[in-house]
């Protein structure tokens, strides 16, 4: 982009289960990591999500940390959500693209 700006992409995915190819999701969480995305990953199923907090949090071979886990019931629970409930589900799910797009920019504006 010619002003200077940068393009994230933001990818969301909804997981009922845990991911059965660990060695692939994590190649390909750290390939992404060399592009202007980020990773918003909500489990929504019965998990378990352990696995989804490995890779929120202990993917060292990646350039910038492009990925994010929200286990939707622990913060939503029942089948008629408070509106609070929903605004701390978003701020949960959005919660790191700011630090993410000023990484981005640092790093796709060279």
């Amino acid at each position: 982009m010619s002003d200077g700006a940068v393009r994230l992409t933001i990818i969301r995915s909804l997981l009922w289960v845990q991911v059965v190819r660990e060695g692939e999701t994590i190649s390909a969480i750290e390939e992404a990591s060399k592009y202007p995305l980020s990773i918003v990953v909500v489990g929504v199923g019965d998990g378990p999500w352990a696995q989804m907090q490995e890779f929120d949090d202990a993917l060292p071979k990646r350039k910038f940390d492009n990925f994010q886990f929200v286990n939707f019931h622990d913060i939503v629970d029942g089948e008629n959500p408070s509106e609070q409930q929903l605004a701390n589900f978003a701020m949960h799910a959005l919660m790191e693209l700011p630090e993410q797009y000023r990484i981005i920019r640092e790093l796709y504006l060279r």
